[in-house]
Formats: structure tokens, sequence, C-alpha cells
């Protein structure tokens, strides 16, 4: 198995935008939460949900790396 220059360039600015995406999501769920104290349980759900969905962005590309990716992005 081999890694070529393209594709860890390619993983390190998925991780990058994968990164500011979340950061940017649980900020404005965090603003909501802050700002709209009537809406108690939504940004607690909002969280969990995105914390599960980077697992699994997180288990695919460990997946893609062993050679049997789930989702092909390309």
């Amino acid at each position: 198995m081999t890694i070529s220059i393209e594709g860890a360039v390619w993983l390190v600015l998925f991780v990058l935008g994968a990164g500011v995406i979340f950061g940017a999501l649980v900020w404005l769920t965090r603003y909501i939460e802050r700002e709209f104290p009537d809406s108690a349980p939504f940004p607690r759900f909002a969280r969990i949900g995105l914390v599960v969905l980077a697992v699994l962005v997180f288990i695919g590309i460990v997946l893609d790396f062993m050679g049997h990716p789930i989702v092909r992005f390309k």
C-alpha cells in the first residue's frame, strides 16, 4: 500500500475543511443556546448529531486508508 503526496495533501485539506465546517456548526449551536435560552433541547441534540457525524466521517477516512471505503468522494 502506498500513499501518494496528492492523497496526503487531499487528506489534510479535507480534514482542515471538515474541522472548519464542524467548528462553525458547533459555534452556531452554542450561539443559539446562549441567545435563545427557550430552545433548550435543540442545541444539545444538534451537538450530539454533529459529534456522531464527525465520527462517521473519521471512520470513513480510516477505512479509506485501509482500502475499504464506505463512500467515495471523488
